[in-house]
């Protein structure tokens, strides 16, 4: 959002970066928006003059949100959800109550926000539960929603993450960001750079007021290929019958999009010469086969695909606990996302536990199953 300074205190006013000028440079010709973080729905009239008259808007404090809801009268393809976005569903967190009128309002502790604004205090908090994005837009048509916005204080990149596949649906993405820690522990551009690329979307705009600014991103690879995850992976006690992914027992079944080697390395040798009855603990099997996924798709370069991996890795159980190996020399190039997954391989960056293919499959496979009875 963009503050200014008025009678000495801040007013929110439009984005910083023109939506306008977005729309005419980069041929924007959405029908929709979802933006959370909404506040009062100032943005709700520059949506509806470019056409996006299908809004949905979601705003954590309870009493911004009977401001937003009364604003959004006149515009009856509008729809208002009351909820406090986090990454986890359930959490209780407290939400900070900021004396600008509730435009700083956030989750998180001020950081160098204190000296950027010394006028900007907390003056109250509340206790909220959060709820992840794509559970709190659950039954409202999103068909015609393809531009994403969110002003979040800080916690643009949990928002994002509790999108989980739902995030495929946008052409578009404007948030605030951050290069400083403008709130404590808030996530800095590089690493929502980092999570939007493997989506396909590219920065093209960035303005800056101190430490913290506006981006508009737009998603380059368009383009789906095989193995896109409609559905989250089923835990063996669901036993999903349609879900296009699913688990039995300690070894994750995988579309075959993830499976592209020959079992020439031992990536590969592994996946075919193991069985849940020898796996010796709860820790689940990851068999997907990095190097020859990362060669068939442009060395780990094409984005489309890299987003599929990472739609794999975001639809596993939080809950539980996984291995996998990679002989890539970059190890694995995708995020983990706070899952639980060793990784077992070559000397490359990220392993756990670095195995010794000199000495033959049946060796290292020994060594795993050692391993995991440790971890």
């Amino acid at each position: 959002m963009k503050l200014t300074l008025l009678n000495n205190h801040y007013e929110r006013n439009d984005m910083i970066l023109d939506l306008q000028n977005l729309k005419i440079k980069y041929n924007i010709q959405s029908k929709g928006v979802l933006h959370i973080g909404a506040h009062e729905g100032q943005e709700a009239e520059t949506y509806h003059f470019m056409g996006m008259d299908n809004m949905v808007f979601i705003e954590a404090n309870p009493d911004t949100f009977k401001i937003l809801s009364e604003n959004l009268r006149k515009f009856p393809n509008s729809k208002a959800i009351l909820a406090c976005i986090g990454e986890k569903e359930g959490e209780k967190v407290k939400f900070n109550i900021a004396s600008n009128g509730g435009q700083s309002s956030s989750v998180l502790e001020l950081g160098t926000h204190s000296e950027l604004h010394p006028e900007v205090v907390y003056t109250s908090s509340m206790e909220l539960i959060t709820k992840r994005v794509e559970d709190a837009v659950k039954g409202i048509d999103m068909n015609d929603i393809d531009f994403l916005n969110i002003d979040l204080q800080g916690s643009e990149l949990s928002a994002l993450k509790s999108m989980g596949t739902l995030l495929e649906k946008f052409n578009y993405a404007y948030l605030e960001v951050n290069k400083g820690y403008v709130y404590k522990g808030c996530a800095l551009i590089e690493e929502i750079d980092a999570y939007l690329s493997t989506f396909g979307f590219v920065r093209r705009e960035t303005e800056w007021v101190n430490q913290w600014g506006d981006a508009f991103y737009v998603k380059e690879g368009k383009e789906v290929l095989p193995g896109t995850f409609s559905v989250p992976i089923a835990s063996p006690s669901l036993g999903d019958a349609n879900a296009k992914t699913k688990s039995t027992s300690k070894i994750i079944e995988l579309e075959d999009a993830f499976i592209v080697g020959d079992g020439s390395n031992f990536e590969g040798w592994f996946g075919m010469n193991i069985s849940s009855l020898e796996l010796p603990t709860e820790r689940m099997y990851l068999p997907i086969q990095w190097s020859a996924y990362y060669i068939a798709n442009k060395n780990g370069r094409d984005k489309a695909s890299m987003g599929q991996m990472q739609h794999l890795l975001d639809s596993l159980d939080i809950t539980k606990k996984y291995f996998t190996i990679v002989e890539w020399p970059e190890g694995i190039m995708n995020y983990f996302n706070g899952k639980d997954i060793k990784v077992f391989g070559t000397d490359v960056p990220n392993v756990d536990f670095i195995l010794d293919l000199s000495k033959g499959g049946e060796e290292n496979k020994k060594f795993i199953l050692e391993k995991l009875k440790e971890i």
